[in-house]
């Protein structure tokens, strides 16, 4: 159970969505949808990657810059898919009293993701969520902590994710490179954001997949909800109707603020 304040030893991830998505699909369905890589919000990530052709023989090498962007990354943009949490340190016994900079109190991903406030924020823990995503998904997929840092224009083309093997492409096909192109530089490829987005404290889970509409179950992992400040009893209303809802999004509260201090509402699930 989600406790206030929780335990130090438990480590939590969270998700911000609308409550239409919550109640439509999330709660229903006990799943959350992997997103296709190109709807991520950094224009670094989802524009066009900057992309090296290499060949072992020099004279065979007729490629341009323009034939990858249209032909390759448009296939490593279709076969990632992402979902996205905020994660946080641990924190001692006053940052949990007081509620400073945990996962439910972004005020910037209240109105990015969480419909300007009047969302949800999903609480789930952390070593049971990624434990069912390894089992859902053995092969192909990875998680992590995204690392914000800035990748200068002049270093673009020589950096080693960027280069791309066109003899093994040939040999294996654009489908099998990919995925093993994604093995081998996962990390500096998909977990890396522009600075600008540090606050978004952002933990990744990442599964290469021919697949649309890749699913995660999330049967036991979800520990609570918090409604978002601007939540109206309406929506409140149609999570409770949600059959068999309880041990599954419970317990319920609602963040408020009190002269510009985040406050917790115990009583919104009752």
């Amino acid at each position: 159970m989600f406790e206030f304040p929780r335990d130090s030893q438990n480590e939590y991830l969270f998700h911000y969505t609308s409550v239409d998505t919550l109640v439509d699909h999330i709660l229903p369905k006990r799943q959350l949808l992997l997103s296709s890589f190109s709807k991520v919000n950094d224009p670094k990530e989802y524009k066009d990657f900057i992309l090296q052709p290499c060949r072992r023989d020099a004279d065979r090498h007729t490629e341009t810059f323009s034939q990858l962007q249209n032909t390759i990354w448009p296939e490593f943009k279709r076969r990632l898919k992402v979902a996205c949490f905020v994660s946080e340190q641990q924190k001692d016994s006053e940052e949990l009293l007081n509620y400073s900079g945990r996962g439910f109190v972004n005020s910037p991903l209240w109105h990015h993701y969480a419909s300007k406030g009047e969302g949800v924020c999903l609480v789930f823990n952390k070593s049971i969520l990624l434990k069912a995503f390894e089992e859902q998904f053995p092969s192909k997929s990875y998680h992590g902590e995204i690392e914000y840092r800035a990748i200068p224009a002049n270093k673009q083309t020589t950096l080693p994710w960027a280069q791309m093997n066109m003899d093994m492409i040939e040999n294996i096909g654009l489908k099998e490179y990919v995925d093993w192109h994604i093995a081998e530089n996962h990390k500096s490829m998909f977990f890396n954001k522009s600075p600008e987005w540090g606050y978004e404290k952002e933990y990744r889970l990442v599964v290469t997949s021919d697949k649309e509409g890749i699913f995660l179950n999330i049967d036991k992992c979800l520990a609570g909800l918090v409604f978002g400040p601007n939540a109206n009893l309406r929506d409140r209303r149609r999570v409770l109707e949600i059959p068999d809802r309880r041990g599954f999004g419970s317990p319920m509260y609602k963040l408020n603020y009190k002269n510009c201090s985040p406050i917790i509402d115990h009583e919104w699930g009752k």
